[in-house]
Order: structure tokens, then sequence, then C-alpha cells
């Protein structure tokens, strides 16, 4: 009588056996729960885009070195950074990377590319279809940029910029008089902006138009603003030619071809002084001397060859030619002397580039 007295009523009755049964069950399935959710939020965290490997965080290093010290990025790291970004698409410092290296190497597809990607996750903010659409314009794609365009000069119709390349895309099609509108109606911002492009553009709309005289007056004033336009001496020659006047137009069009052609040897030089840095980086001296000499022979101010004749000096020194060096150093610091600060684009560029080079180490 005693035991039954003393026994649990929860477990001695069926009532209570049922409500224990029904305890059990709830504590069970809250310390599941609770296994799942921890599951749940490790795997997110080895899953999480933000978390890179020690190897990914190394590639990352060297990309930002060498486009902070170079302005440049090589193809073998470019190609790593590429991998890296399908593995970790949402990944902020990749993106960031990437893009910097795709713009230091002027790579106009890999950038459509880049946007398109960041379009399809929903980063579609004006800005971007706006850099999409100027990419897209720059190969020779302007159709595309126009579908871009429209919607966005909707939405955005007091913005100049992009009433610019919308206007530019009808232009680059030939569709002049779509393409008019769109630069008159915001003509004093553009022309605050970028006065020689304005005028180029809407020269060559009057050319095409069969406006001669007025293409003419704009395309002076375009060369006022940028006298070393090969692109507006040719539109020039052309309306000069048409309207009767050929040997003002034959003067234009040699001017324009020399423009063009200093242009690119400009950019043959950049590209050279850009590989010049990375083999004195990586002390590779004697190809480093073959750079030096041609660009000698291309320099066009006494600071420009000073710059170089101190290079060749630190190159002649990491061989052990003392003497060669000294000698190198002297002839740098006579052409130096009084030459003032960089006025050309090539000594500019040479001056940025080689600032903080040493043969075979990091930064000063």
């Amino acid at each position: 009588m005693e035991r039954v007295a003393n026994a649990n009523p929860r477990t001695s009755s069926p009532d209570g056996r049922s409500a224990g049964r029904r305890a059990h069950r709830a504590r069970w399935l809250r310390s599941l729960s609770l296994v799942i959710v921890v599951l749940i939020v490790g795997c997110g965290r080895l899953s999480e885009p933000n978390q890179l490997l020690p190897s990914a965080e190394a590639v990352l290093d060297r990309v930002e070195r060498q486009l902070d010290r170079f302005g440049y990025c090589s193809r073998s790291l470019l190609a790593e950074l590429e991998r890296l970004r399908e593995k970790h698409p949402r990944h902020e410092r990749v993106a960031r990377d990437l893009r910097r290296a795709l713009r230091a190497v002027d790579d106009v597809q890999g950038l459509i590319k880049f946007h398109r990607e960041a379009l399809a996750q929903g980063k579609r903010s004006a800005s971007r279809r706006r850099r999409l659409a100027a990419l897209l314009n720059r190969a020779g794609r302007p159709a595309a940029a126009e579908r871009i365009l429209r919607p966005l000069v909707e939405q955005r119709p007091g913005d100049p910029d992009i009433a610019r390349l919308l206007g530019m895309s009808l232009f680059s099609q030939g569709r002049y008089a779509e393409a008019a509108p769109h630069f008159d109606r915001h003509w004093k911002v553009l022309e605050r902006r970028n006065a020689a492009m304005l005028y180029t553009v809407r020269g060559t709309i009057c050319y095409r138009r069969g406006n001669h005289e007025r293409a003419i007056e704009l395309l002076h004033k375009a060369l006022a603003e940028k006298p070393d336009s090969y692109k507006a001496h040719f539109i020039l020659a052309r309306t000069l030619a048409e309207a009767g006047r050929p040997k003002q137009a034959r003067k234009r069009m040699s001017e324009s071809q020399r423009l063009k052609r200093r242009r690119r040897a400009l950019e043959r030089w950049k590209r050279s002084v850009t590989n010049l840095a990375l083999l004195t980086r990586k002390n590779k001296i004697e190809q480093a001397k073959t750079v030096v000499k041609r660009l000698l022979e291309e320099a066009d101010s006494d600071l420009c060859r000073g710059l170089l004749w101190t290079l060749r000096g630190h190159l002649r020194g990491a061989r052990g030619e003392r003497g060669a060096a000294e000698a190198a150093f002297s002839r740098s610091r006579a052409l130096r002397a009084g030459a003032g600060a960089p006025r050309t684009e090539r000594t500019r560029f040479l001056a940025q580039r080689l600032a903080n080079v040493r043969i075979g180490k990091g930064p000063k």
C-alpha cells in the first residue's frame, strides 16, 4: 500500500505515461532542432563567399601589389584572378581586384563580361549599366549599348552622361538625325566637360548632312580645344575636300596621319615602360637593359632621357659595373639639370611608373 501511495502519478496512470512520452518527444525535437541549426550555420560559414583559402589571399595580395606599384597586372595573374572569380562570384575583394586588373590592361571584353555577370547577380545600378553601355560603344557594339541606354534615358532624362552615351550609340550607327538632339539637349553641360568631343561629333553630323560651313566652324573649335585630335583633323580634311578646298584638305589629312602615328607610338611607349618596370622588379637585368636602350632612342625630352640614364646606372650597378654605373649617373645629372617638371606625356608616364622602382627589391 505504501508503495502504491508513493508512486509517481505521471507514470503510474495511463494519462501520466502519455504526458511523459509527449514531454520526452518535445525535448528530443528541441535537441534535434538545435543540432540542425548548428549544422546549417556551420555549413553556411564554410561556404560563405567572404572566406578564402590562404592561397587565394596570396593571389589577391600579389595582384594588389602589382597594381599599386606599376598600375598593371600580368596576364598570368589576371588568369588566376579570373579563376578565383569563378569560384567566388560574390566575393567583394575578388570582384574589386578583378575590375582594377581588367581596367589596368584595358581589357574591354573582359570588363563587359564582368559587368554582365554583376547585372545577372542583381547589381543593376544606373552607374553600372552606364559603364557597361560605354564599354559596348568602345567595343563597336552600339546597338547593344542603345538597348541598355534607352530605359536609362527614360528614368533619368536630365543626366547628360547618359544622353551623351546614347547620342554616341546612335551616331556610331549612322543615325545622325536621332543622335543630334541628345547632344543639343545638354549642350552647355557637355561643352564644359568635353568641348573637343562635342564639337567633333557635332561637326561630323553637320558634315554627314552636307552642311560643310557649319561643320568646318565646329571642327576648328574642336581643334582649338584639342590640337592633337587626329579624328578632328581627319573629318575636317574630308569636309574641306568636299567643299572644294583641296589644298587645305591635303594639309589636314597629312596632319591627321602624323598625329595618329604619334598616338600609336605613345601607346607602344607606355607598354614598354610598364614592361620595363616589371623586368626591374623581377631582377631581369639584361632584358631590362635592352628595353632601356630602345626607350632612350624614343625619348622626347632631356628629363625623360635623364630618368632612363638613372635607371641604366642602377642596372649597371646591379651587375657590378661600378665605373659604368657612375658614368651613367653623371650623364643623368647633366640631362636633368634645369629640366624642371615633366611636361611631355611620355616623361610624365615614365616618371610615374619608375618612381619607386628598385632593382630586385620591394617598394621604398
